[in-house]
């Protein structure tokens, strides 16, 4: 098997959007102006009304209140699950048949990647909470605090890392179920093996997204510097919103040209 090329696939990637830019924001747009007002009304709620980052601190302010939980998960996932499928099936079948069009794609296989998104969520999440509380125990109830305490930077450490090879190595997972094609654990991590820093070198070119993005906040601070006030707030959440579509369609392009290479060389 020929390894990865990393340059090809992070180029790609990146000009996907621009090259293509009709069916990009054909593929977009529907689910985009669905999504937008929820996710402006989440913006409006946690920081204009609640303040969660001034009141709650930064962790609450993360995890959100109540109730944009429940319009995350329960609206904005499946609306915006909808278009990374569609746009890893556009990528993958680079825009020909079996790949169709569809304003909002809720097929089968959508509701397959949901699934399938959800539960390598549960995978790493679920055993994590169980670590969390045994190790929550062990200081509470066994009186274990002090010789836990030492360790706990390098648990978090730990974490992290096990977080990231997780992650990158089951990424193409999603591709392979949008496409309808073999979805296992199994499969996607025989086909990932020896592949993880290649993966992640590609993966990681997105800090470049971040670093555009940050350059145009700091300039919009310098135009409208008037902090707490609604309307600016409200542009924030647009920049933000188109922000977040381009990562993730870029995160979704990377995750299927690194799936079409490794079952195809």
């Amino acid at each position: 098997m020929k390894p990865l090329p990393i340059k090809k696939i992070i180029f790609k990637s990146f000009s996907l959007p621009i090259k293509e830019f009709d069916n990009f924001i054909n593929i977009v747009i529907v689910p985009y102006v669905i999504i937008l007002p929820f996710h402006l009304y989440v913006i409006y709620y946690d920081d204009f009304v609640l303040r969660l980052l001034e009141t709650e601190g930064f962790y609450k302010y993360w995890m959100g209140s109540l109730r944009t939980q429940i319009i995350q998960y329960l609206l904005i996932f499946p609306i915006f699950s909808c278009l990374l499928a569609n746009w890893h099936r556009y990528v993958f079948f680079e825009g020909k048949k079996p790949w169709t069009y569809k304003p909002l794609d809720f097929s089968n296989y959508t509701f397959k990647f949901i699934w399938k998104s959800i539960l390598v969520t549960l995978v790493f999440v679920v055993p994590t909470l169980i670590a969390g509380f045994a190790v929550g125990y062990a200081i509470g109830y066994l009186g274990l605090a002090d010789s836990i305490s030492g360790f706990i930077p390098a648990l978090i450490l730990l974490y992290f890392v096990l977080l990231v090879i997780y992650f990158v190595r089951v990424s193409i997972i999603l591709p392979a179920t949008a496409v309808e094609q073999d979805n296992t654990f199994k499969k996607t991590f025989q086909l990932t093996k020896n592949n993880f820093w290649r993966m992640f070198l590609i993966y990681i070119a997105c800090v470049l997204i971040f670093l555009f993005f940050f350059i145009i906040l700091f300039v919009f601070e310098i135009y409208f510097p008037s902090e707490g006030h609604l309307i600016r707030l409200m542009l924030q959440g647009v920049m933000g919103s188109i922000f977040i579509i381009y990562l993730y369609t870029y995160l979704a392009s990377c995750a299927s040209l690194i799936y079409k290479h490794l079952i195809t060389e």
